[in-house]
């Protein structure tokens, strides 16, 4: 009885020491850490999530800082968030006629650990920020609380209890990847963790420099120079006014030329991803 006694206090050990260190790994210190979650409009599925961390040290604490950009759609549009203060993308999306937009940022929806259920089910927070697909505030009762039913499909996922314990903001926004009328068949829920931990942060390194594209409109190339491009792989997409894909593939450095002369003239949209971040660029083609 005694050893029996001793095996579950050291298994409880061992599992509290599980949880610490799991904490510690998933909710960096001294970064913004964002965790991305995805749910099915109409069956309110969940369709998995994602991390992402950020070095930030003047994003807020007491919100989330994001910087919304909607690109209202005829044929094509979307959408963006981006943390204010680096212009680092959170999630880009886009909108388009027959409801064929699709999700870019992040890239992969995980459902593994640490997006799987627990036993443990956390409160909606009171200052749960809704968002219409426009950016705006929603402040339809209905919405809401289709909204708040997306919360209870996520809020017993290990990912969530993991905020909980470090303290946490949250948004839920809708998004429509179709143009035109509401179709809740393609729609989803995305719901934003969000937790800033800067105890030691001294230095600010400042705002990521936008992308720079000429010339616009070209004929056959386009240089394109992104001040905040580090020394890793950059991987660029290219769609047409109607988002398909034109063209795609990889390069290095700051700097590019592409030798676009086998497009057709017209509109078309450049985004380029180098790990987390991501930057676009409308540009025609004469």
């Amino acid at each position: 009885m005694k050893n029996l006694k001793a095996i579950l206090i050291l298994t409880g050990i061992f599992i509290s020491l599980n949880i610490y260190c799991q904490n510690d790994t998933i909710i960096k210190e001294g970064m913004v850490t964002i965790a991305t979650l995805k749910v099915d409009f109409s069956t309110y599925d969940f369709d998995g999530g994602d991390i992402s961390y950020y070095t930030c040290p003047n994003c807020a604490t007491d919100s989330i800082p994001f910087t919304i950009d909607y690109q209202s759609p005829g044929d094509f549009g979307g959408v963006t968030f981006t943390l204010s203060s680096l212009q680092d993308t959170v999630f880009d999306a886009t909108i388009i006629w027959m409801g064929t937009g699709q999700i870019y940022q992040p890239v992969d929806f995980s459902l593994q650990e640490p997006f799987t259920n627990t036993n443990s089910a956390v409160n909606k927070p009171q200052d749960l920020r809704y968002i219409t697909p426009e950016g705006k505030p929603i402040t339809d009762t209905n919405l809401i609380n289709k909204a708040d039913s997306a919360w209870n499909t996520i809020d017993s996922l290990e990912i969530t209890n993991l905020f909980e314990e470090r303290g946490f903001k949250s948004a839920i926004y809708l998004y429509p990847p179709t143009v035109g009328m509401f179709n809740p068949d393609v729609a989803k829920w995305i719901v934003f963790l969000y937790h800033q931990d800067q105890p030691n942060a001294i230095d600010n390194p400042g705002k990521s420099a936008r992308l720079q594209l000429f010339p616009n409109p070209a004929k056959g190339k386009v240089s394109v120079h992104w001040d905040a491009a580090g020394g890793d792989k950059i991987t660029y997409r290219i769609f047409n006014a109607y988002g398909k894909l034109a063209d795609q593939g990889e390069y290095f450095g700051k700097q590019h030329q592409f030798d676009l002369s086998f497009l057709s003239p017209g509109l078309y949209i450049l985004k380029l991803t180098e790990n987390k971040k991501t930057v676009s660029q409308k540009f025609l083609i004469e």
